[in-house]
């Protein structure tokens, strides 16, 4: 009787702490959409590449990968987005070397350390610099461009897609080793720039390294 009276007892303990606590499952990963972050505007290089990783990711992963674009700021809202999102692995996307170049010209607008807030997962385009003129332009090379912007300072205006980017990193670059001056433009990429350029108004220095990066709980 004082056996049963004991095994009784613990087992009301037992239900009793049991009680409450939800069953823990694996859940399978992805289980909803994945948003895929995109620091530049529609129409751009690496939106048009982003979206096209998007396609193949919802087949690979067997889910949804919605994009979202984010410009401005040289690609920096948007990686700021990427960075400072759920620690989820929800959220993942593109971003430049922009975060290298910009956090020294301009650390007080970093919010993030690239270096311990995004994980990158491997670089997937690779594009190079080039300085582009419309066709009509009087400029048939490079040094041609230089020397002009040499004798007439500032006359020339040169896009980039913003301030600290790769592009206008290296337009700082061209007028320290040339001793020629160029109008800065900052534009948020895409259309606008090529709109701008069939029109006259600007010369581009375009082009970037773009890396894809995942977002998760880790960090380094």
């Amino acid at each position: 009787m004082k056996r049963l009276i004991v095994a009784s007892i613990l087992l009301l303990l037992i239900c009793g702490l049991t009680i409450g606590v939800p069953s823990i499952q694996a859940q399978r990963y992805p289980g909803r959409p994945i948003q895929y972050i995109i620091p530049n505007v529609a129409g751009s290089i690496m939106d048009i590449n982003s979206r096209l990783l998007t396609e193949d990711l919802g087949k690979i992963l067997g889910t949804q990968v919605v994009p979202l674009n984010k410009p401005c700021a040289a690609t920096i809202l948007g990686t700021e987005a990427l960075a400072t999102s759920k620690k989820d692995g929800y959220t993942i996307g593109y971003a430049s070397n922009s975060t290298v170049y910009a956090r020294i010209l301009n650390p007080q607008t970093f919010h993030f350390d690239p270096d311990k807030d995004i994980e990158p997962l491997g670089q997937h385009v690779l594009l190079p610099l080039a300085f582009a003129v419309n066709a009509s332009s009087p400029w048939k090379t490079f040094n041609e461009i230089i020397d002009y912007a040499r004798k007439n300072p500032g006359k020339v205006r040169v896009d980039t897609i913003g301030i600290g980017s790769p592009a206008h990193f290296n337009l700082e670059i061209a007028q320290s080793l040339t001793g020629a001056k160029f109008t800065h433009v900052p534009f948020k990429g895409g259309e606008s720039v090529i709109t701008a350029i069939l029109g006259g108004h600007i010369r581009s220095f375009q082009g970037r390294g773009v890396s894809h990066y995942r977002r998760d709980g880790r960090t380094r």
